[in-house]
């Protein structure tokens, strides 16, 4: 009986001990197989468009791209030919296009680079204005584009140049920082 009862401690010392040692195991080779996962590429998107609607569930913004690539990395998302159409508040349409951007994740801002243009209707004015420019923020939320690069704001047969602009798309108003030139033609 005694060899019965040896046999089965035997067993459960066995069993308990080969549970003890997998988990141990387990627990040691779970970092490696975690380091061993590769990065998360992030999504890549051929003619992709982006739209955010306000409360009233129409578009705030429609941005539409050649090429759309996330870098989860840097916490941003490149842009390749951009072209973003931007409803102000009375319903007049902006268009802003450049050939590069950038959105960065968590913010409500979108960098574009590379023949930047906007075009739109200023308060109180008849006619399109047309800003260019190399380089331009535009923050979604408050919908104010920004430059410290040089500008150019042509509108009615009338041009400006200065260097830094701030304009609200909501409200249709521009105003160029410094070094301001201007030509008005009758």
């Amino acid at each position: 009986m005694t060899y019965y009862i040896a046999t089965a401690l035997a067993i459960v010392v066995l069993v308990i001990g080969s549970i003890l040692l997998s988990r141990q195991q387990r627990d040691s080779t779970l970092p490696v197989r975690a380091a061993q996962m590769p990065e998360d590429p992030g999504y890549a998107a051929r003619d992709a468009e982006l739209i955010e609607t306000g409360p009233d569930g129409r578009p705030t913004y429609v941005l539409h791209a050649e090429l759309i690539r996330q870098r989860p990395r840097e916490g941003r998302i490149d842009l390749e030919k951009v072209q973003m159409s931007v409803r102000d508040t009375q319903d007049n349409h902006w268009t802003l296009q450049a050939d590069s951007g950038r959105i960065f994740q968590d913010t409500s801002r979108v960098e574009l680079a590379g023949d930047v243009r906007v075009s739109g209707l200023l308060a109180d004015q008849p006619d399109p204005a047309e800003i260019f420019t190399q380089h331009l923020a535009f923050d979604t939320q408050t919908e104010i584009v920004s430059t410290d690069a040089p500008v150019t704001l042509t509108w009615s047969g009338r041009e400006l140049r200065g260097t830094g602009l701030v304009a609200s798309l909501k409200e249709g108003r521009v105003r160029l920082e410094s070094d301001v030139h201007g030509l008005f033609t009758p």
